[in-house]
């Protein structure tokens, strides 16, 4: 019985594994043809200097766009075999020094849409000991999925308490079809203009299961609501 367990184990993995690999590979295909597109553009634009700097900008977001999307598919594997000693290191992690950061981080981009970004706390958190990196990785994805999505002038809002994290942005809303397909790998809801790659929220409740903890989508009178929960 033992060895069968163990078996089966190996073959799940194995069958994720592959999931995993075929997912991605469709994934960066997109990306890739749109440079190859640009390449295109720009060696054939020649004398034409508005046409080749276009193809050179667009180049440039089609090659930020891919560093971004391997980025998330490495900390995704990484989480998925996350028996790694380096990230079940604990420390005590302050969820008010990673969103100030975070939010530092995310200034310019908040005040190009012109977003406010405001915060409450009155607890540590849904996860008091754990990887700072693998936190600061969850609330980095809450955090950048809202800006991406909310309208201009909207208001995000951090509210860390005792055993719970939630990022509201205001004026927004999920149709509930797509509220239960929320955090699985890839999935965007249909009739999104904003580029992306329907990664961001699956890492964040990879992480979230990682330490034992639950997360949840839904719309509320105060707008769109991501939840952590210990």
């Amino acid at each position: 019985p033992a060895m069968n367990g163990l078996l089966r184990r190996i073959d799940g993995m194995i069958k994720r594994e592959k999931s995993f690999i075929s997912d991605s590979a469709h994934e960066l295909r997109s990306p890739l043809t749109a440079l190859k597109v640009q390449l295109e553009v720009l060696e054939l634009a020649e004398d034409d200097a508005g046409a080749r700097r276009s193809a050179a900008a667009k180049m440039g977001q089609g090659i930020e766009r891919c560093a971004r999307l391997v980025e998330q598919l490495l900390a995704l594997s990484k989480i998925d075999t996350a028996s790694a000693a380096k990230l079940n290191e604990r420390e005590i992690i302050s969820w008010r020094q990673i969103w100030m950061q975070l939010k530092d981080d995310y200034r310019s981009e908040a005040e190009a849409k012109g977003i406010e970004i405001i915060e409450e706390f009155s607890g540590n958190g849904p996860i008091g000991e754990g990887n700072p990196v693998l936190c600061a990785l969850l609330l980095r994805n809450l955090l950048d999925n809202a800006i991406k999505y909310s309208p201009n002038k909207a208001v995000i809002r951090a509210e860390i308490a005792e055993g719970s994290l939630k990022v509201i942005n205001s004026d927004s809303c999920v149709d509930e079809k797509s509220l239960a397909k929320l955090g699985q790998r890839f999935y965007r809801p249909a009739g999104q203009k904003v580029p992306g790659s329907g990664l961001g929220l699956s890492i964040v409740k990879k992480i979230a299961e990682f330490y034992g903890c639950s997360v949840s989508f839904g719309n509320t009178e105060n707008g769109f609501e991501a939840e952590v929960k210990a």
